[in-house]
């Protein structure tokens, strides 16, 4: 099983969303950024370690919060998906081929890679802003 965390970050109304390098998995889909945890991560630990590569972001691991855990067995996946309360954090993009800060309603203009799209459809939109 491969186990990944995934970061939503949320500043006021909105929340980020990456767009994966075009040279790798799901090029030029856009995803929720994190990535696989290291033997012995925690999946908070994996998201602080990943956001500080992929995003050049120090967080707080108070401000960081379970939200939603998907298990694929047909794909041998487990992801679990973070809320991370950003305040003033201005991330920077060091792997990204873009990023957007995005309201609600504008998820859906969005290609999202497969996993982050399921979490999407099985999850209340609202509680990704609450």
């Amino acid at each position: 099983m491969d186990y990944v965390s995934a970061g939503i970050l949320r500043r006021n109304d909105q929340i980020l969303v990456c767009q994966r390098p075009e040279n790798c998995a799901f090029g030029l889909q856009w995803e929720f950024p994190g990535g696989k945890r290291e033997v012995g991560e925690s999946a908070e630990e994996c998201l602080i370690r990943e956001l500080k590569e992929e995003l050049d972001l120090e967080l707080n691991p108070e401000k960081i919060h379970p939200f939603y855990i998907l298990t694929r067995p047909d794909t041998g996946l487990h992801m679990d998906f973070l809320i991370v309360d950003t305040d003033n954090y201005q991330p920077r993009m060091l792997e990204h081929n873009g990023m957007q800060w995005v309201r609600k309603d504008e998820l859906d203009k969005f290609d999202f890679c497969i996993n982050d799209k399921l979490m999407l459809e099985q999850i209340n939109i609202d509680d990704l802003f609450a």
